[in-house]
């Protein structure tokens, strides 16, 4: 009897630790250095976004591994998600993700969308800002229409590294706005949006589109003017003086997306982790004052939500691509 007691004490002393410890899943965290993959070159809003989202995990050290960040540029993104996913259930491995995320697939011109990675959170909108050269014969935004009317290939953008990232998005709403057929325009995508602006200032291009966080960047160098920001209002910070397209009497918004995920196969401790640690940064003061200065509108939201807001943003831009002329018509097969 006492043999029995003994064995049910000493089992109760180990099942009632066991029922408190978390699951292997759910306490899941890095174990090595973390590598912050940015689908673009340097210079750009990707590249902007993404180490300032590198410095606050590191200010507030919220990962505890040493954390890396590695620019991978090309092809509107689609590199950087084909090498993100060679690491596919490894949570060591995550990217910075913009509007290209959705936009390629659509478009045809990306076998690796949003449903091959592992969303983990959403951070902030982020809308585009015209802009032009301070000599620049182009004087404001109903000038660069009246232009485009008359000839629409009279001037050529520069944007980045795709014809349908934020800024080629915002500039073919705009058109549709006006009338005008985007894909008739003189677009010239470049590795990066800091080889964009070189470009334009060193006067191989006409009109350069960029983020409101980069566009911050380049105006306070005097070298360029603001010609019109696709926010339905003015933005507060340092890009309070740039005016809308609604302003200058075009009816046009466009917002571009700003987030993170991981490569496929992710596991749900795993994420739950980054989820927390993404939360910490969008809260912190450092990435508030960022936002607040550079016009990009804080819009936080965890990985599931994520998924469902990627859904929702794809239902109304496929049919905007389509109606734009974007969509890569496949090749019949041959028989």
């Amino acid at each position: 009897m006492i043999t029995t007691r003994y064995k049910l004490l000493a089992a109760s002393v180990f099942v009632i630790p066991m029922l408190m410890l978390p699951s292997g899943a759910d306490a899941w965290k890095p174990t090595r250095s973390v590598e912050l993959v940015i689908p673009a070159g340097v210079g750009g809003g990707n590249d902007r976004a993404g180490r300032m989202v590198h410095k606050v995990i590191k200010k507030h050290n919220l990962v505890k591994q040493s954390m890396s960040v590695v620019n991978k540029r090309g092809a509107g993104g689609a590199i950087a998600y084909a090498y993100l996913n060679k690491f596919k259930g490894n949570a060591h491995h995550i990217s910075l993700f913009p509007t290209a995320l959705l936009t390629r697939p659509i478009q045809g011109r990306s076998d690796i969308g949003f449903r091959d990675l592992t969303p983990l959170g959403h951070l902030f909108n982020e809308y585009s800002v015209v802009m032009v050269r301070k000599d620049s014969p182009v004087k404001n935004a109903k000038d660069l229409i009246r232009r485009l009317k008359k000839d629409i290939t009279s001037l050529s953008f520069a944007i980045g590294s795709s014809r349908v990232n934020t800024n080629g998005m915002a500039l073919a709403t705009i058109m549709d706005a006006v009338g005008l057929d985007y894909k008739n325009m003189r677009i010239l995508t470049h590795k990066s949006g800091g080889k964009s602006y070189a470009a334009v200032l060193g006067g191989r291009r006409d009109v350069y589109a960029t983020s409101v966080g980069s566009a911050m960047k380049r105006l306070k160098k005097g070298k360029m003017r603001g010609i019109a920001v696709s926010a339905p209002h003015r933005l507060t910070g340092d890009v309070a003086d740039l005016t809308t397209w609604k302003e200058q009497g075009v009816d046009a918004v466009f917002f571009g997306l700003r987030g993170l995920l991981g490569p496929g196969g992710l596991s749900k401790g795993q994420i739950k982790y980054w989820e927390g640690v993404f939360k910490k940064v969008t809260d912190s003061k450092i990435f508030k004052k960022y936002a607040q200065k550079s016009g990009a509108v804080i819009n936080f939201t965890n990985a599931a939500q994520t998924v469902e807001f990627l859904e929702g943003r794809e239902k109304v831009w496929r049919p905007m691509l389509k109606k734009f002329g974007l969509i890569k018509k496949k090749k019949k097969k041959k028989m």
